[in-house]
């Protein structure tokens, strides 16, 4: 799941960029800050909660003076704090000669010029997402509250039992009582398979498949298939 924190004066520009990514991606959690001050104060709650950001949308102006830069000095900020020191910046901006320096002293990874439209807005987190920029991670709390920030390729199925979800990985299982198994599938989308009424699957770690017996293999473990998820599976074996 994305942590975003979009920082823009203007309340309309603001709940304008906070519904358009909300609505493509219910699943992530968003904050909002209209200055400086407000920008500071989530970035040291995120230290605190060990919950950290992974995407920074920043105006490059934060107040009305035509002269002002406060989201350059954001930025210097973010940057400062080590775990931010390579988590995606996109800056949002009508000052077209401060470009190369966002790009430049800030790394950012791109920038929108205003006025812009919410299809662009959408274009440059879908190219984020595909190039790997942004990563799409799940992070959760598991049953003793230590919270896991599991990239998805990692994961090969995830089974619910007992009112517990059990997460397996590559490198070994995260027990949680967080989510659903339902609410698990929005996050981690469409690349995971419902083939079960209790499993998720990971097609990508699928090893074997008996069609007539209606269970998969996934390395040593086997997984039951119902009859509807044998057809969500079609394209995968």
């Amino acid at each position: 799941m994305q942590k975003i924190l979009i920082v823009e004066d203007d309340p309309i520009q603001l709940e304008m960029l906070y519904e358009t990514i909300h609505t493509r991606y219910p699943g992530w959690e968003i904050k909002k800050g209209s200055s400086f001050e407000a920008a500071h104060a989530f970035l040291q709650d995120s230290i605190t909660a060990n919950e950290y950001f992974t995407l920074f949308l920043l105006d490059i102006q934060l107040r009305k003076d035509p002269e002002d830069r406060s989201g350059f000095q954001l930025a210097q900020k973010i940057r400062e704090i080590s775990v931010y020191y390579k988590t995606p910046i996109l800056f949002l901006t009508s000052v077209s000669e401060e470009l190369s320096r966002a790009l430049t002293q800030f790394h950012c990874y791109n920038f929108i010029t205003k006025p812009y439209q919410r299809e662009t807005v959408l274009e440059q987190l879908r190219q984020m997402l595909l190039t790997g920029y942004l990563q799409d991670v799940l992070d959760i709390a598991d049953t003793q509250r230590i919270r896991h920030r599991i990239q998805p390729q990692d994961i090969r199925y995830v089974e619910s039992r007992s009112h517990t979800i059990f997460i397996y990985t590559v490198y070994g299982c995260i027990q949680t009582r967080e989510y659903s198994l339902s609410a698990i599938a929005q996050q981690l989308g469409t690349s995971f398979v419902r083939c079960h009424r209790r499993y998720l699957i990971n097609p990508d770690h699928i090893t074997g498949f008996d069609r007539s017996a209606r269970y998969l293999l996934t390395g040593k473990d086997t997984i039951p298939v119902s009859q509807s998820g044998i057809a969500l599976l079609e394209d995968y074996l």
